[in-house]
Parts: C-alpha cells; sequence; structure tokens
C-alpha cells in the first residue's frame, strides 16, 4: 500500500523515479523496489520522503501503515470520492456536525460510571463513535487536498501543532537521545 502511494504521489507530481531517488540519495532501482513492495523503506527514509514530498496521501498511507490501520483514517480514492477541496469541505462539516450531534446524545450515558453502563447503552456508545470516527477520516482526507492545493505543507502544520501542544502544557517535551539513554 505504501509503494502504490508513493508511485501515485511520484506520477501525480510528474516525476520520474530518479527525482526521488535523488532527494533520499537512493538508486532508481530501489525506489523501483519500494513502488512494487519487494523491499521496504527505512523508518528514517520515511520520515524524509513525508516532508521533501509534502503529500497528505502518502503521510495518510504512512501512518495505516505505521499501525496497521489502527486508527489511521485511509486516504479516500474511490470511483465515488469527489476530490475537489470544497467538496471535502463540506462533507467534513457534515460529519462534524453529525459527530458533535452523536456526542451530545452520549452526554447522559458519559455521566454514568463505566461499570454501570447497560449493554445497550455500551452498543449506543459504540455506533456513535462510529460518527467521530467517520468526522476524522473526512477531516484528514480534507486536509490533505487543501494542504496539496494550496501549496502548505501538512508535517510543518503537524510540527506547529506538536509544539503549540507542548507549550499548553497538553504534551511532554520529548527527551533528547543523550537524555533518554541515562533514563
Amino acid at each position: 500500500m505504501l509503494g502504490i502511494a508513493l508511485r501515485e504521489v511520484r506520477e501525480d507530481m510528474g516525476w520520474a523515479r530518479r527525482v526521488i531517488a535523488g532527494m533520499v540519495h537512493v538508486s532508481e532501482s530501489l525506489v523501483n523496489e519500494w513502488e512494487h513492495g519487494r523491499r521496504t523503506i527505512s523508518d528514517s527514509l520515511k520520515q524524509v520522503l513525508a516532508r521533501k514530498l509534502n503529500s497528505g496521501k502518502l503521510c495518510m498511507s504512512l501512518k495505516h501503515e505505521a499501525t496497521g490501520g489502527v486508527m489511521a483514517a485511509p486516504y479516500l480514492d474511490g470511483e465515488n470520492m469527489d476530490n475537489h477541496r470544497l467538496v471535502c469541505i463540506d462533507r467534513t462539516i457534515e460529519e462534524m456536525e453529525e459527530a458533535v450531534a452523536a456526542l451530545r446524545l452520549l452526554q447522559p450515558i458519559f455521566r454514568l460510571p463505566p461499570g454501570r453502563v447497560a449493554e445497550d447503552q455500551r452498543q449506543l456508545i459504540a455506533s456513535r463513535m462510529m460518527e467521530v470516527i467517520e468526522a476524522d477520516t473526512a477531516a484528514e482526507n480534507m486536509l490533505a487536498r487543501v494542504a496539496r492545493d494550496y501549496g502548505l505543507s501538512l508535517p510543518e502544520l503537524y510540527d506547529q501543532h506538536q509544539a503549540e501542544l507542548i507549550e499548553k502544557g497538553y504534551l511532554e517535551k520529548e527527551k533528547s537521545p543523550q537524555k533518554r539513554a541515562a533514563v
């Protein structure tokens, strides 16, 4: 899946394999091997590719591969998918409104201790959480398309977001390799 995404992104950009090879200092034949799934891409090169190619589609494929599809929204590219940014924005707004409505319906249940939630309520939670997952999928796809259309860097935006989370105290600053080794 990652190799296919890499090939599609490269082709969408109108680049030959040698362009990708030059960016990450590998051979064209290795890029070909990656694209056909015969060789894996090292973690360090995945990071370089994500930043240099600046493709939401590739970043989403990287997240999907890293988690085995768990908690990773897929890049939507089916024949019924309209990729225009305005359609994606409208779909995201619609999905987010549905997610907010679903969460509001769950608020009375969430006030109960988890041990006091009946099975039918647990099933309701699961079905309503699907609305949140659908909103997440719509939002990630919209971000990928808007970033592409307006030449924004998703890796840089996520770096900025992470810095803001650290500043607010929601996330601990990652320890440097020297500090990690000493722990």
